[in-house]
């Protein structure tokens, strides 16, 4: 992703100085926010096993094996 990033800033000379600024802004503030989801995946499959479990399946006797 890190050569996206590059070419976006190459395409900047082409804006003025506010929009530039705007779009410099936009792709910083996307580095942060991509690299927080490698910290939040985990949470997020948690929760989905704790409260999206199938409820109508029919139950079953704990595996013996462990």
């Amino acid at each position: 992703s890190l050569p996206l990033y590059a070419g976006g800033f190459l395409v900047l000379k082409y804006f003025t100085g506010s929009e530039a600024m705007a779009i410099s802004l936009f792709l910083l503030l996307t580095i942060p926010l991509s690299i927080g989801f490698f910290f939040v995946r985990p949470y997020e499959e948690a929760a989905w096993a704790t409260f999206y479990r199938d409820i109508t399946a029919a139950p079953t006797e704990p595996d013996e094996a462990y």
